[in-house]
């Protein structure tokens, strides 16, 4: 006789859309990575496919997709805060969200 032990499915959560700098060198200026620490192979070459590999990443560990709208910068001054919540206090200047210093504008 066997007994088997359940694996309990990873909570939604747990792998939530985390906003970063790009420290890659390649691809766009921020990449979207886990909350579980698990970061894309490779760096997103554009904005429209920021989230790709993360969406993979999801769907590897039977997740539906994410809101990807409610996004969360995950390093900064205003780590955890979404985009629109940091807009709706710095909207309009120059301030970057993911360092807090003035952005110098060409």
């Amino acid at each position: 006789m066997s007994t088997r032990t359940v694996k309990p499915m990873p909570a939604a959560a747990d792998h939530a859309p985390l906003s970063v700098l790009n420290r890659t060198g390649h691809g766009i200026r921020t990449m979207v990575i886990c909350s579980c620490e698990w970061m894309p192979a490779k760096a997103p070459e554009s904005a429209r496919t920021k989230a790709n590999a993360h969406a993979a990443h999801r769907r590897s560990l039977g997740l539906p997709r994410a809101d990807y709208a409610a996004e969360v910068f995950g390093e900064g001054p205003w780590a955890g805060w979404t985009w629109d919540d940091w807009y709706a206090q710095h909207g309009g200047h120059d301030i970057d969200p993911y360092t807090g210093m003035r952005r110098i504008l060409p």
